[in-house]
C-alpha cells in the first residue's frame, strides 16, 4: 500500500517538473520578457528542481524515514522570490541585490540539509537524530518565515498595486496558495502528533499545489491582455441623430489617470526602455508596448501625449 502511495506521489512530482520547465521555458522564449520576469523564471525553476530533488528521494533511496521527513531546502525560496518579483513589478528599476539578506534563511538550510545528507551517506550511528533536528529546525523557522513573508507581500501587492492590476492579481494568488500549504504542514503535522500519519497524502496535496502554481503562472503570462476598469467608455452619437434612436452608438474609450498615476506608468516606461531595451524592436507598436510595461494601451497613450507630445 505504501509503495503504491510512493508511485501516485511520483507521478505528481513528474506532471510538476514538466509544468515548471514548460512555464519557465515560454517565459523565458518570450520576446514580451522584462525585467521582473526574469524573477519569475526563476521562480519556476525553483519548482522544478525542489520536485526533482523530491523525486530522487522517493524513486532511488530506499529510507522510509528519508521518504517521510526530510524537508527540502528550497522551500525557503518562494517567499523571496515573491516578494522581490513585487518589488521589480512596482518599481522596475529596483535593484534585488539590495535585498540579499532575505535569502540568509535558504543559505543556512542549504548548510544543514547538505550536512545531513553527508551524516547519512557516511552512515554514521546518530543519523536520525540529526535527520529530526534538521527537520524541526527548518520546518519551525520556515513556517513563520513564510508566512510573513507571503502575508507581507500579499499586502505590499494590494497596496501599490492599483493599476497593474492582472499582476496584483497574480501575486495575491500565489500568496493564498502558499498560505495553503502552510496550513496542509501545519495541520497534517498536528494530526502525526495524535498518532495519525498522513504524510504521504499532505506531500501529494502540497505538490499538485504548486503545480496549480505553476498553471497559474503560465496563464497570466499568455493570457490576452485585458483593459484594466479605470477606462471610462463614453458614447459618441452622430449629429442628427436623437440618443434616444435605436441606431448604434459608436463607443470610444477615454482614460482617466491623475498625475501621481501618470508619472507611475512614465516611469515604467523608462524602464523598460533603458533595462529591456525596448526601442531596438523594430515592430513594436502600442500594443505589444502594453504588453511588456502591463499597462493599458489607453494609459500609455495618455501619458505619451502628455510627456513626450505624441500618442505612440
Amino acid at each position: 500500500m505504501e509503495k503504491k502511495g510512493i508511485q501516485k506521489v511520483e507521478y505528481i512530482i513528474i506532471i510538476g517538473i514538466f509544468q515548471a520547465l514548460v512555464a519557465a521555458g515560454l517565459l523565458w522564449k518570450s520576446k514580451l520578457r522584462n525585467s521582473s520576469d526574469g524573477l519569475l523564471i526563476a521562480f519556476m525553476c525553483c519548482i522544478a528542481l525542489h520536485l526533482s530533488i523530491k523525486f530522487v528521494i522517493f524513486h532511488l533511496i530506499a529510507d522510509e524515514q528519508v521518504h517521510l521527513t526530510m524537508n527540502t531546502f528550497i522551500n525557503f525560496c518562494y517567499a523571496p522570490l515573491l516578494y522581490l518579483y513585487t518589488k521589480k513589478v512596482i518599481d522596475p528599476g529596483f535593484q534585488v541585490a539590495a535585498k540579499w539578506f532575505i535569502f540568509l534563511p535558504f543559505l543556512f538550510a542549504v548548510v544543514g540539509y547538505f550536512s545531513v545528507v553527508g551524516v547519512m551517506m557516511a552512515g554514521i550511528d546518530q543519523q536520525y537524530k540529526e535527520l529530526n533536528l534538521y527537520n524541526q529546525a527548518t520546518f519551525w523557522s520556515l513556517m513563520p518565515f513564510d508566512l510573513f513573508l507571503f502575508m507581507g507581500t500579499h499586502r505590499l501587492a494590494r497596496r501599490k498595486l492599483s493599476l497593474q492590476l492582472q499582476e496584483r492579481q497574480l501575486i495575491v494568488q500565489l500568496s493564498y496558495l502558499f498560505v495553503f500549504i502552510i496550513i496542509i504542514a501545519l495541520g497534517f503535522y498536528t494530526l502525526r502528533l495524535f498518532g495519525h500519519s498522513y504524510n504521504l497524502l499532505a506531500r501529494s496535496i502540497s505538490y499538485a499545489t504548486l503545480i496549480i502554481i505553476s498553471l497559474r503562472i503560465i496563464r497570466f503570462r499568455y493570457v490576452a491582455f485585458q483593459s484594466d476598469p479605470g477606462i471610462a467608455t463614453v458614447q459618441i452619437v452622430p449629429a442628427g441623430e436623437d440618443s434616444a434612436t435605436e441606431s448604434p452608438a459608436r463607443e470610444i474609450k477615454k482614460t482617466r489617470l491623475n498625475e501621481e498615476e501618470m508619472h507611475l506608468v512614465w516611469e515604467k516606461l523608462e524602464a523598460v526602455m533603458q533595462h529591456d531595451k525596448a526601442y531596438t524592436d523594430s515592430e513594436l507598436n502600442l500594443d505589444k508596448l502594453a504588453l511588456m510595461v502591463r499597462e493599458n494601451k489607453y494609459h500609455i497613450s495618455e501619458t505619451l501625449n502628455a510627456h513626450a507630445g505624441t500618442t505612440f
